[in-house]
């Protein structure tokens, strides 16, 4: 385990959302959110802060952001919610939105999320990220173990879990807690598997 390592999920400020949207950008490979811009994926980690139907937590050592969880109570409501109060960004990025490529991965985005046939549960991981720098020093399991806590006092009883099938690490992590394989999904980025898992919190 790192040392001097300290968990924040209050009193966050831009300078932090702008950290997580850098890690973002680094370590999470292609994906809707990179094709919007850094600037645009700072609005989406402030939101996640504010809302009342998320939350975000982040690792520091020595005041730096070295990794970062954001956790969903309900992703309908979530969505809801960035719509109505971050309108005007929307609206002045809405030119990003008229390319092709883009265009068919929001509609990919919108199946993966929004399909009915999936009705697993409201509550998933948003994002979940730790700097390459300080991968596999536990780092993770600690954010991972703090959202835990997090979701049960929002009584939430499943969440759902969705990484890349390349990503063994999250995976046999995610399995280590207990989470239950239940589909793969296609990715919507570069035409890779997603693994779907679910993580009953009441055991």
């Amino acid at each position: 385990m790192i040392d001097k390592l300290q968990l924040f999920s209050t009193e966050l400020k831009k300078n932090d959302f702008q950290k997580c949207a850098d890690i973002h950008v680094n370590e999470i490979e292609g994906g809707l959110l990179k094709s919007l811009g850094k600037r645009f994926i700072f609005f989406i980690y402030q939101h996640i802060f504010q809302s009342n139907y998320s939350f975000l937590i982040v690792a520091k050592k020595d005041n730096d952001i070295i990794g970062f969880f954001a956790g969903c109570i309900d992703q309908k409501l979530f969505y809801v919610d960035f719509i109505k109060k971050n309108l005007l960004i929307l609206i002045l990025n809405s030119w990003k939105f008229l390319k092709i490529e883009l265009l068919l991965k929001i509609f990919s985005l919108n199946k993966f999320f929004l399909k009915k046939s999936d009705n697993l549960t409201s509550s998933l991981i948003l994002n979940f990220c730790v700097d390459k720098k300080y991968q596999s020093l536990g780092i993770g399991k600690v954010l991972f173990d703090e959202a835990i806590n997090i979701f049960k006092i929002n009584k939430v009883h499943n969440i759902k879990i969705t990484t890349s099938k390349n990503q063994e690490k999250a995976i046999n992590m995610y399995l280590s807690y207990g989470a239950i394989r239940v589909h793969e999904d296609q990715n919507f980025n570069k035409n890779k598997k997603n693994v779907v898992f679910i993580l009953n919190l009441k055991k």
